[in-house]
């Protein structure tokens, strides 16, 4: 049964590196979003490195106000979400950047995911260092084997130890514990024709 599990720390730079290694190995393809604080900005050079080491990976980006775990409300920054298959041949540069929570402004594109089957099986806020991945039970003992700590996500009645009723009497909403769905099959079938 697939469900969300918070990644509670990923210990060393190695660890990361062979986390990485993983999820570029059982995932479709992946995102992370490249953030500016108006049009007039440019993008740092590392920032640009790595967009140009991805660019032929690339299957598709736009402008966005929401990515997975994140919705923002300014209006005048500019956020654009690109997403790229997922190949062991991008491993340079995720070894680069040297950390899951080093996915984040000024140095790199903020928020790298994963996505599995259409749906997102890893997000990340860097800023929050958070983290949480959707995925089968069997999955994370495996993850768990390596070494990487995660815990289950559960109900905030739950974490709270009051009924749903009363979360909503105190104001709380639940959060959703739902899978967050990424059709990207129109946009990945005309990257492989374009690349076939």
């Amino acid at each position: 049964m697939l469900k969300w599990y918070y990644i509670e720390k990923l210990k060393n730079e190695e660890q990361y590196v062979e986390f990485i290694e993983y999820m570029l190995k059982n995932s479709d393809f992946f995102s992370v979003v490249y953030f500016r604080y108006n049009e007039r900005e440019s993008l740092r050079r590392s920032v640009k490195q790595i967009r140009d080491e991805l660019r032929k990976y690339k299957i598709y980006s736009k402008n966005t106000k929401e990515w997975p775990g994140t919705v923002v409300m300014n209006e005048t920054h500019v956020y654009r979400i690109a997403y790229y298959r997922s190949d062991i041949k991008c491993m340079g540069t995720f070894v680069r950047v040297g950390g899951l929570f080093n996915w984040d402004y000024p140095n790199a594109p903020m928020d790298l995911c994963f996505y599995k089957d259409n749906y997102c099986c890893l997000q990340s806020t860097a800023h929050e260092y958070s983290a949480s991945m959707y995925i089968e039970s069997n999955e994370a003992k495996f993850l768990e084997s390596k070494g990487i700590e995660l815990e289950e996500v559960l109900p905030w009645y739950m974490v709270f130890g009051v009924s749903p009723e009363r979360l909503r009497e105190m104001g709380i909403p639940e959060r959703s514990l739902e899978p967050i769905y990424c059709d990207m099959e129109k946009y990945l079938d005309k990257y492989l024709k374009k690349h076939s």
